[in-house]
């Protein structure tokens, strides 16, 4: 492709996406995107902060189950809250105690104090619902998909750089450079939670609309045929997906550095290029026509894409291959992957889900998504010590197959 026609590509992405990112959707970009500069610089490294605070492989899974439990607890409440109260408040006040939570992964000095904090931030995000309904409520029908994808893909932006950073950090000043990032991270929190304060529009609360709470339960029987439809894709987000991924969402970073041998700033350069990947598959996205009428592909070419990763990581710790091309393979895919399986949800979901009961839906959805992703890490634990780490990736990508076929059927009777 020449320089002119990429330039093209990207002026006319890039223009797409602003016609979407606007009011309340833009707000949540610009927050989304100071948030990731943070999350950037610590993320992938989390695991090995655990690992050098002295905890042993088993002890992150089920800390890491024990966090999404908590928050499984916690998004009940949130849901209902968030058609109830609204949903700006319930974004103002989680964000809030987010910025206290951040600090506190700066002070951890052993393994057991950072898990207090990591299931009290898990506890936290019990405004989940409200980031998703406020999003659905505020996105142009006719551009749902374009939307999810834009404030997946300007979010994605700090994560072409911040790991390098993150990575020299860690290497050069180990525990003090990852405290850095983390007290950076509560210095931008604080930002954002103003930024919500002044930026966010009210758009739907039963406290203005009815001054009965049983109204809730009767939007829901109303609505069954729905919600039994979302229920059914629920199946996927919540069961079939987190298994399949649970061995490198809670061991990826682990195996990649001390099974594969790649050093930390290695892993934050193959980071950055799946993201990259991500931004320019977004970009690719925002110039098709009638985006929106592909959801069933989009969603086939990204769940494949998630299982191959699974494959490739696994192979790396085999192969003759250098691990590291094999690591970034598996990285891109499952990038990639995401950005295809996770907008096409989100925008399914907007589809079926009336404005009333978004809130509500979205918080059963996250809710059976934590616990879900908590019974996902306990069997990716399992797995991981039982039949080691290339063994069990592998075990994941049939577990991904499996996934697939689910999701495809579940979309051939939602979008047709």
């Amino acid at each position: 492709m020449r320089s002119d026609s990429v330039r093209e590509l990207l002026v006319r992405g890039f223009s797409d996406f602003r016609s979407v990112l606007r009011g309340n959707v833009g707000v949540m970009a610009l927050s989304w995107f100071l948030f990731s500069l943070s999350g950037a610089l610590v993320q992938p490294f989390f695991t090995l902060y655990a690992k050098n605070l002295g905890a042993d492989d088993f002890s992150i899974a089920l800390v890491r189950s024990a966090g999404l439990l908590t928050l499984s607890i916690a998004l009940i409440p949130g849901g209902l809250l968030t058609d109830y109260v609204g949903r700006v408040k319930m974004i103002v006040v989680g964000t809030a105690g987010i910025t206290i939570v951040q600090f506190l992964y700066a002070l951890a000095n052993n393994w057991r104090f950072l898990a207090l904090v990591w299931i009290l931030d898990e506890a936290l995000h019990f405004y989940q619902p409200a980031l998703s309904a406020i999003v659905m409520d505020s996105l142009p029908k006719d551009k749902t998909l374009k939307g999810f994808i834009a404030l997946q893909a300007f979010p994605n932006l700090p994560w072409l750089f911040m790991p390098l950073v993150g990575g020299y950090l860690y290497d050069a000043y180990g525990l003090a450079g990852i405290r850095a990032g983390f007290i950076l991270s509560g210095i931008i929190s604080a930002a954002v939670t103003i930024l919500r304060i002044k930026g966010f529009e009210e758009t739907y609360s039963y406290r203005r609309n009815s001054s009965n709470v049983r109204s809730l339960a009767y939007n829901l029987v109303k609505n069954r045929g729905k919600v039994f439809n979302a229920l059914r894709v629920y199946v996927y987000t919540a069961m079939l997906l987190p298994i399949a991924t649970g061995v490198s969402s809670t061991y990826g970073s682990i195996y990649v550095v001390n099974w594969l041998g790649i050093s930390k700033v290695e892993l934050g350069g193959i980071t950055s290029l799946s993201i990259a990947s991500s931004i320019i598959l977004s970009l690719i996205l925002a110039n098709l026509k009638n985006v929106d009428k592909h959801l069933l592909k989009l969603g086939l070419i990204g769940s494949l894409s998630i299982t191959l990763s699974q494959a490739a990581l696994g192979v790396a710790g085999g192969a003759g291959v250098n691990p590291i091309i094999l690591a970034a393979t598996a990285f891109v895919l499952s990038q990639a992957g995401s950005t295809l399986t996770g907008p096409v949800i989100s925008a399914t979901l907007t589809k079926i889900t009336p404005i009333e009961i978004r809130g509500t839906m979205t918080g059963i959805q996250r809710t059976l998504e934590t616990l879900g992703g908590s019974l996902g890490s306990i069997i990716a634990g399992m797995l991981y010590v039982v039949l080691g780490p290339s063994n069990s990736l592998l075990i994941s990508s049939l577990i991904g197959l499996v996934a697939t076929y689910y999701l495809i059927m579940i979309l051939t009777t939602l979008t047709t």
